[in-house]
């Protein structure tokens, strides 16, 4: 089943952004098209896989909403990590596991 795991506690620390030094100007991330060496806007943007490095096949949210899956009906835990990989900051952290998607709304 799908989740994601969300902070019980809400997040005070300061978030910085990038800025380009000489004229602090604001530096983001844009999707550019190798081909065309044109930046893309959102609704030109879709999935693929890529079965070769001339051809792609294309994936559409319908396809994926299509696939039958196995754990549809089990929760299946892959791994645990050591308690000394988690850093003690998380630690004294409350979180709470949140369902994700259709799959997980039945459950």
């Amino acid at each position: 089943m799908p989740i994601n795991v969300v902070g019980a506690s809400e997040d005070h620390s300061i978030h910085f952004h990038q800025y380009h030094l000489p004229d602090q100007g604001r530096v983001r991330y844009r999707k550019v098209c190798e081909l065309e060496d044109r930046e893309v806007p959102q609704d030109e943007i879709g999935k693929g896989y890529e079965l070769a490095k001339t051809q792609v096949i294309p994936i559409t949210d319908d396809d994926l909403a299509n696939l039958p899956l196995p754990t549809a009906k089990a929760i299946e835990i892959d791994a645990f990590v050591p308690l000394e990989s988690v850093g003690p900051v998380r630690i004294a952290g409350g979180y709470y596991l949140q369902p994700v998607g259709q799959v997980a709304a039945k459950p």
